[in-house]
């Protein structure tokens, strides 16, 4: 599963969560993940991972000023979900994510691909638009069990006859 958009509270559930010393953001399963990212530096965390929407992309962009008036590296931000994003919408998450699926996104290929640093796949690619982005796709792919092609190109790529159909 890349992403979770929507879940409803089991009590067993969440009191398992909090007795290994997850962090909670209320009983309701609220999904908020700039409220979220603010709770785990507040907690002293400075590995953070935050994953988010195409179409909450406003997320990507508030998590990053957040992120430069905080000490450490910042986060690394993957946008997942991606069908049907508007193209400002891709150029927030091209400008602030580190890692993005494109799904079946047009505009996300489009807007995203082109400045992308490293895409894997080609039906559904996932792009690296940092250097941190790149070292997490590349270890990725040193875990794949099959063989790998690996050549310089112009993004985004795709031979049509491999694209989803429709693309949004």
């Amino acid at each position: 599963m890349t992403g979770l958009v929507k879940t409803e509270p089991i009590e067993e559930i969440q009191t398992g969560l909090c007795e290994k010393g997850c962090i909670l953001l209320d009983d309701r399963c609220t999904i908020d993940q700039v409220e979220g990212y603010r709770r785990a530096l507040d907690a002293g965390f400075e590995r953070i991972v935050v994953t988010i929407t195409g179409r909450r992309a406003f997320e990507s962009e508030e998590i990053r000023k957040m992120a430069s008036t905080s000490a450490g590296k910042g986060p690394v931000i993957f946008a997942v979900h991606n069908l049907g994003v508007a193209e400002n919408q891709a150029g927030v998450l091209a400008e602030n994510c580190d890692v993005v699926w494109a799904c079946a996104s047009r505009q996300v290929r489009e807007v995203v691909g082109r400045q992308a640093k490293l895409q894997i796949g080609i039906s559904i690619p996932v792009y690296a638009l940092t250097d941190r982005g790149k070292r997490l796709v590349l270890n990725r792919a040193l875990h794949f069990e099959s063989a790998l092609v690996m050549h310089r190109a112009t993004l985004p790529y795709g031979p049509e006859e491999k694209l989803p159909e429709p693309l949004d």
